[in-house]
Parts: structure tokens; sequence; C-alpha cells
């Protein structure tokens, strides 16, 4: 397949002009307008939560209550309308790996291994600052703040430079940060597109350009063979090399309608996978079997079937803890974040798992999910806009801050 350009072309920026414009007047008004064809984003207006999806507000391990950020709209910086613009009194942090501290030693005997500890899968300095990234599907929007209280809060692309963003990925290696566009709110075929934005002078640049993906969700970087990894609710995932360059299919089909989430076991070569519409989770290795296409590959495993999937379940995002062997999941139509085994439990079959187990509910359209490996804790958005955590076991769960749709997110310990 042919190499992708990673140049703008015209024809994307009068797309993005448009659906930034019609996304902008839909938060605005305060509409429930689908923002761009697809259903996963939807304008909610914070003084009309869904009532399928009560707030829980008693202080109950599995409930969310305790609010410690600011729930002021308005908190982007002047120019809102720059490209990559992160204010004037923004301070810059680089991202690469390899700059540690002054101690090069004791930075090189900190760093793990991705040969031998899996829950990595790539370079990672000694964790100085601990880093949330997340989109604004609907203002379309990327934003960047401490995960320690939601200080420092940054707007690094928006209005005119995407699209109804979605998933989002960080690479400590080269210090860029991915994400995916779903497209201009009229939808269609080939509509999507991938970017990326160096973190230390970010400048963004276009991998995937529209005419290629249709309607990307969840993204993820194999961090020890350095490419792309995202889901594409055109019933497609999808790998590239990182600058987007040879794009291909790797599954399509096999009865998965509208892939959502995503997540890798570098490790073990496997990607996890879930099926928004038909309310299932699947998994399959990385490397295409022998003789096999994207349409009929017999590696396939089917982890996981809801019950009445069409009426109340949506499962979205995905995150994995490798070293525990857990899968982390939300669901937006139940407003809830599952955990199970990676594995089926012996005796078990997808239809009758006894091992799932609820985190936390009551969630107002819960979307993005992130671990962080080192605190052991779950980071996850609603499309309400609160960025949320809490501990694996559900204990403690708190708002860390609220601001317009939020979407896909991605943790990082970017070195000092």
């Amino acid at each position: 397949m042919s190499k992708v350009s990673a140049h703008r072309h015209v024809t994307w920026a009068k797309h993005v002009t448009l659906g930034c414009l019609i996304a902008s007047l839909c938060v605005t008004a305060g509409c429930s307008a689908r923002a761009t064809g697809d259903e996963d984003i939807v304008a909610v207006s914070r003084g009309n939560k869904p009532a399928s999806h009560p707030r829980n507000t008693s202080s109950e391990p599995g409930t969310l209550d305790t609010v410690t950020g600011s729930e002021e709209p308005n908190l982007e910086p002047s120019d809102t309308a720059a490209a990559g613009s992160g204010g004037s009194n923004a301070p810059q942090k680089t991202a690469d790996a390899g700059s540690g501290t002054n101690n090069d030693a004791a930075a090189e005997e900190d760093t793990k291994d991705p040969e031998k500890d899996p829950s990595v899968g790539g370079a990672l300095d000694v964790p100085r600052e601990t880093v949330l990234f997340w989109v604004d599907a609907v203002s379309s929007r990327v934003w960047r703040a401490n995960a320690d209280g939601g200080t420092d809060r940054r707007l690094l692309a928006g209005a005119l430079s995407i699209a109804a963003p979605d998933g989002i990925t960080v690479d400590l290696t080269d210090g860029f940060v991915y994400w995916t566009n779903m497209g201009t709110p009229v939808g269609g075929a080939g509509v999507g597109s991938l970017q990326r934005m160096r973190l230390d002078d970010e400048t963004i640049e276009t991998v995937i350009p529209v005419g290629t993906t249709s309607t990307p969700k969840q993204i993820n970087i194999d961090n020890q063979a350095r490419q792309l990894y995202w889901s594409d609710r055109d019933s497609m995932v999808w790998r590239s090399e990182l600058d987007g360059s040879e794009p291909e299919v790797i599954l399509s089909r096999h009865n998965i309608v509208q892939p959502a989430g995503m997540g890798l076991d570098v490790a073990k070569r496997q990607m996890y996978i879930t099926d928004r519409a038909s309310g299932r989770l699947y998994r399959v290795g990385f490397d295409m079997p022998e003789g096999a296409t994207p349409e009929n590959r017999p590696d396939v495993e089917l982890l996981v079937v809801y019950s009445n999937p069409l009426r109340d379940a949506m499962p979205l995002n995905i995150a994995l803890d490798l070293s525990e062997r857990r899968l982390y999941w939300t669901d937006r139509q139940r407003g809830v974040i599952y955990t199970m085994n990676m594995d089926i439990p012996a005796g078990s079959t997808p239809q009758d798992r006894t091992d799932i187990k609820v985190i936390l509910d009551g969630l107002v359209d819960p979307v993005g999910i992130a671990l962080d490996d080192v605190t052991k804790r779950l980071y996850f958005t609603e499309l309400s806009g609160r960025v949320s955590r809490v501990n694996l076991d559900g204990s403690n769960p708190e708002v860390i801050l609220q601001m317009g749709a939020a979407s896909g997110i991605a943790l990082a310990h970017l070195p000092e």
C-alpha cells in the first residue's frame, strides 16, 4: 500500500473550518445534536444530565462524589483559535525519554526495560511529573494538565487545527502526542485523520490525512516495533508507521460492527478491541496469520458477550494492567467502568463469565480511560466534561476538573 503524505491539504482545512464552526455553535447553544455524525459525541448540557445515568452522591465506594478541581467552564487560554497555542505564560516541557536529569547514570538505572517489563512497552524515563492529555470532542480541542488536581492547564491545539478528536496517546521516546480526528460534522467515508504534536515546541503535523481512514477512535503505540494502531468505527482496525507511512487494515468485519476501544499487549503481540454496536470484546494478534486476510483471520477471539447489548450497553475505551493481567473499560450507555481478567477463566465462556466486576457506576457518558502503572489509579473522562480518577478497587473517586466534552485521555510521566 502506498505511503501517506504527512502534509495538510487545502481541502482538509476547509473541512475542519466547517466542522469547528458547527461544533462551536452546538456548544454555545447547549444543543444535543450529533457533532460529527457519530453518536459517541453529544453536547451534554451540564444542567440537564441524562436521567438514565443519575449521579450517586453518597459517600459509599464505587460512587463519584468528591470534586477537587474547578468546575468553571471557561478556563481556556485567551487565544483559543491559534493552533498549538498554549498561552504566553505556559511553561514548556520536553517528553524526550532520554532527557532524564543531570545524573545520567541514575536515570539509566531507573529506566524500565520494555523487554523485561511488559507494562511499559516502550521507553520510560524516571517519573517526574504525571501529566494528563485529553481531547474535547465537541469543541475540537486538545488539552494537557497536571494529573494531581488539574493544575497547569494548557490548550495545545484547537479551533481550525482539528475536527472532532476522539482518541489520544503519548510517545515518550520521540516526544509526540498523537490523536485521532473523526472528521467533519457531516461525517461520511474517509473523512477521518490522525495528527501529532511535538511536546517541546507544539508543532502540529498530519500523519494520516483525510481520505484514508473513516472514523478513527482509540489510538495506541507499539513502542517496540514503533508503530501506530487505531480502531476505525467503519468495521476496521488499522496500523501504520509513526509518521503515517504504510497504513494498512489488519482487521475487518468478523461480525465486528463498530470497533471503538483498543488496548495493546506489546509483549504478547495482542490487541484488545471493543465493539460498541454489538456489546462485545475481542482479542486478536498483531501479526497476520499465514494465508489470512483482514476479513478471514482465524485468530480473532471473542472474550465477552453482553446480555441485550443493543438495548443497554456501549463498551468504549480500554486500559490494560499488564502486570496484573486485567482489562478495564468504559461503558457509555450504562455509565459504568468495568474490569475483568484479560484471559477467560477456566470453565467459563464469553457469555457466562463471572469475573466481570463494576469499578464505578452512576457516571454520565464515560468514554476515555487511562491507567497509571505507578500509582495504580484509573483516570477517565465523561462527555459531561468531567475528568476524574479512582483507585483500581473503586475507592476514593474524585473529580480533577470539569470543562467541555471530555473524550479520549492519555497519561504520561514526563521527565523534568
